[in-house]
């Protein structure tokens, strides 16, 4: 249940710090020389966002889901015993 909350909290911390008003009118100062200041704000974001979804996919997904499907178990994977060589 705490990762549930925790995942729950982040995702709403994601939402609102994409929301981004602070530099919706202002293009200076350039990051790096070249990157107006929204432009690397929304390129860090998006790269923490792909991470909080690794995250997520990482400790909160349903292992229900999972359990009894095709391709499930080692061997079907070619962990066999030739170790999934051919």
């Amino acid at each position: 249940m705490r990762k549930k909350a925790l995942g729950t909290v982040l995702v709403g911390m994601a939402y609102l710090l994409h929301q981004d008003f602070w530099h919706w009118n202002v293009s200076r100062p350039l990051v790096f020389g070249i990157f107006p200041i929204g432009l690397f704000y929304h390129i860090v974001f998006t790269v923490a966002v792909a991470g909080l979804m690794w995250l997520l996919v990482r400790l909160a997904w349903p292992s229900h889901l999972e359990s009894g499907l095709p391709g499930t178990d080692a061997a079907e994977q070619g962990q066999g015993k030739n170790g999934g060589r051919g």
